[in-house]
Parts: C-alpha cells; sequence; structure tokens
C-alpha cells in the first residue's frame, strides 16, 4: 500500500509512506518519503507513521512490524526508537549513496504485544 501525504492546511503532496504486507507472517514493513524538504523536521513522518502502525496492528491484526534505514540518517533512527522499533540488526554496506559510498542498513523491528503495552501505558499517564 502506498498513502500520500498531505499537509493539513491543503495544498500538494509532500511525501509518500509505504506499507508492505506479508499475509502468511501477518507482518508489515514500513517506509517513507518526505520529498519536500521545507516538512523535514517538523514531526510528519511520526505522526504519520504512528497512525499506519496503529491501524496496522488494530484493524490489519498485524504481528510485526519491520523498517530498515540508513545508518547515516539519524532522524529516521531517532524517529523509529521513539515509536518504540527496537534495533534487530545491521546489514553491512547493504546501500549504496548518490556518490557511490556504500553504507549500512540498520533494521528495526516492532511486536503487536510491544505496540499495544506501549498504547496501554499512554493511557495511564494521561497521553
Amino acid at each position: 500500500m502506498c498513502h500520500g501525504i498531505w499537509p493539513k492546511s491543503g495544498g500538494l503532496c509532500i511525501g509518500l509512506h509505504l506499507l508492505s504486507v506479508s499475509p502468511g507472517s501477518r507482518t508489515g514493513t514500513i517506509g517513507v518519503i518526505i520529498g519536500e524538504r521545507d516538512w523535514w523536521g517538523k514531526g510528519v513522518v511520526s505522526e504519520i507513521r504512528e497512525a499506519i502502525i496503529a491501524d496496522s496492528f488494530e484493524r490489519l491484526n498485524l504481528q510485526r512490524m519491520t523498517a530498515q534505514v540508513r545508518v547515516s540518517n539519524l532522524a529516521s533512527v531517532y524517529n523509529h526508537r521513539k515509536l518504540g522499533f527496537v534495533h534487530e540488526g545491521t546489514m553491512r554496506s547493504a546501500a549504496v549513496e548518490a556518490d557511490g559510498t556504500r553504507v549500512d542498513m540498520l533494521v528495526f523491528g516492532m511486536l503487536r504485544s510491544e505496540w499495544l503495552a506501549r498504547k496501554e501505558r499512554s493511557r495511564g499517564n494521561g497521553s
């Protein structure tokens, strides 16, 4: 599935959020592209990613979510950890930068039970 991301105030699409589902294992893999640099660092990715993860675990009944992040993308690493993802491994030299440099990819994962426990803790804190 591909979800377009539009500003709440209207206007043109600023990016895409991708969700690939493996029905047999009930696993979803997510990714995001924000093409408009003016929107970087404004919480757009966290907001949309949180909504898609909630929908995936609660409505689609997925059991696991995964994501891969370039080791150099510190904002994305932070975003995944903030949402409760766990670093599960590193794929060495798995991606190529625009200049041809090879970089590591970090693999993150989250289980449905972890998401639901996080949601319950948030409710208990009044969040």
